[in-house]
């Protein structure tokens, strides 16, 4: 090989360098989007290295999953720290469920409730929705915290989301932490159980067929519960629900329903 040809292929080899280096985040995300994870996790932690906040957080994703190699918790959450330190909202989410978890790093609910909150500002719903589920049971290292609870799960809520919405209503039915709101309560679960939540469905039909708080609705509420009924997860408990309410029968009708229950 002359020497022409040998600085044309330094050249080339120099600028093919240059290159990867360069778009190594793109290549890595569909090396990535094609399940080549073996070529993906080199790629992308080239580009992580570059300080390139969703090549971080995608590679977090492929430590913890294992993809492409082992899993590594640890590394998983290195990278996912300095993807969320960044402001991606997926990176502090995620770290946020290892700190809640004690994966990668020791468990700190402190921690996970500023991440969730950091993601739910940025308009996480489910952050939102997973910041107000911890403050409303509170865990070992954090008390409870209804009213913060409550403000996290009316964000969520309000966003449409069915579990956020029954939550919300069952903390207002209950009246734990915050004064007993049976109008809120069956707002809320309305909301949910008009999408389909059959929890919600269970506790609204339970509330109007029995008249706790609100109007007697005998009719609807064991409408909804006969719904409810259909999910074998919760089966047992509306069919118990129901026994309850079919022995405050006022009337025929009543009894009717009543009667044609599962």
């Amino acid at each position: 090989m002359n020497v022409t040809k040998v600085l044309i292929a330094a050249v080339l080899g120099v600028t093919a360098t240059v290159t990867l280096i360069t778009h190594s985040g793109d290549l890595g995300d569909k090396a990535r989007a094609r399940s080549l994870y073996g070529l993906a996790r080199p790629l992308l932690f080239i580009a992580a290295l570059q300080g390139d906040a969703k090549a971080q957080n995608n590679l977090a994703g492929l430590f913890a999953e294992g993809l492409g190699g082992r899993s590594n918790p640890t590394a998983a959450a290195r990278w996912f720290e300095k993807a969320a330190d960044q402001g991606v909202v997926a990176a502090q989410f995620n770290l946020a469920n290892f700190y809640e978890s004690g994966t990668g790093v020791p468990r700190d609910t402190g921690k996970a409730i500023a991440l969730f909150e950091k993601a739910a500002v940025a308009g996480d719903v489910v952050a939102a929705f997973n910041a107000g589920s911890i403050l409303a049971e509170g865990r070992s290292d954090l008390p409870a915290d209804i009213p913060r609870a409550m403000s996290w799960y009316r964000q969520a809520a309000e966003a449409g989301y069915a579990s956020a919405q029954h939550n919300l209503a069952s903390l207002h039915a209950r009246g734990v932490g915050t004064p007993r709101d049976w109008d809120a309560a069956a707002l809320w679960f309305g909301k949910a159980a008009a999408q389909g939540h059959t929890t919600a469905q269970m506790d609204l039909g339970t509330m109007l067929a029995s008249g706790a708080g609100s109007t007697r609705d005998f009719a609807q509420g064991m409408k909804l519960l006969m719904s409810a009924a259909g999910d074998p997860r919760i089966v047992d408990t509306v069919k118990q629900r129901i026994e309850a309410v079919c022995q405050t029968t006022r009337d025929t009708s009543e009894a009717d329903l009543c009667a044609s229950r599962p």
